[in-house]
């Protein structure tokens, strides 16, 4: 807490009867404002009815809420310990019931594509948006107003999300909205 670079980011399990004070804790000692839900690793569904109440509560103490679809590439996992990305239609009916800012996290590339069209609200970060030209790709699908640079390290090299949008043939105000501006502005500072 104190350093103006990093932001903390709290992960919370509402299907836990303490995640009211997790989130309280979050906001209120450590100064939260974006939560991480990981659906399907703390093994719930989206459309369960503690999934509203918590959402209710986020807003009401305006903290932006983000939806890891995967931690680490499925491929990779132990063939006894697969845990499959959260699904496009779990995230696709959330953000329709929900009307405030939604963060995706972790989405490859034609997940991206799905969701942007899901609602406006839904922010997706770059770590595993991966292909030829991947900015380029990925701005003919969503508005550089919705996306959000992001590395995933320790898991991959911070360099590939570096070289994606050093690389991007695209003005200086669009880079330094996904670097940047996108975030803060998510986040209203």
């Amino acid at each position: 807490m104190g350093d103006d670079f990093f932001l903390p980011v709290g992960t919370i399990n509402p299907a836990l009867h303490n995640w009211r004070a997790t989130l309280a804790r979050c906001v209120e000692a450590y100064g939260c404002r974006i939560v991480r839900l990981l659906p399907n690793y703390h093994m719930y569904n989206l459309a369960a009815p503690f999934v509203d109440d918590f959402l209710a509560e986020a807003q009401r103490r305006q903290v932006t809420v983000a939806i890891v679809k995967r931690l680490e590439d499925e491929r990779m996992h132990p063939l006894l310990m697969k845990v499959p990305g959260v699904d496009n239609g779990e995230i696709t009916a959330l953000a329709q019931r929900y009307p405030h800012p939604l963060i995706v996290l972790s989405a490859y590339l034609p997940e991206i594509k799905e969701l942007a069209s899901a609602s406006n609200q839904i922010y997706f970060d770059l770590a595993f948006a991966e292909t030829m030209n991947t900015m380029q790709r990925l701005t003919e699908a969503v508005p550089s107003e919705r996306l959000l640079f992001s590395t995933h390290t320790p898991f991959f090299y911070p360099e590939a999300a570096i070289g994606k949008v050093a690389h991007w043939i695209t003005s200086e105000e669009n880079r330094q909205r996904v670097c940047e501006g996108n975030l803060m502005n998510l986040l209203g500072r």
